[in-house]
């Protein structure tokens, strides 16, 4: 299965975020969409923490002296 980009997972938690809010579910709904949307949160912390130890490697390399 192909990783999902962080764009499409921070939509679909728009998404989640939009029919909570719109007081039209039912608790057994709301719960499962919760669930998911703390499922789809925390891949997007994780995406974001190997982002940011990529971008640090990154500038660390461009910092340090040539030999």
């Amino acid at each position: 299965m192909a990783k999902r980009s962080f764009e499409s997972m921070t939509k679909e938690l728009e998404d989640i975020l939009n029919e909570l809010e719109s007081g039209q579910l039912k608790l057994d709904e709301m719960l499962k969409l919760y669930s998911r949307g703390m499922e789809l949160t925390a891949k997007c912390r994780s995406r974001l923490a190997d982002a940011k130890v990529m971008v640090e490697k990154t500038q660390a390399a461009e910092e340090s002296p040539v030999e």
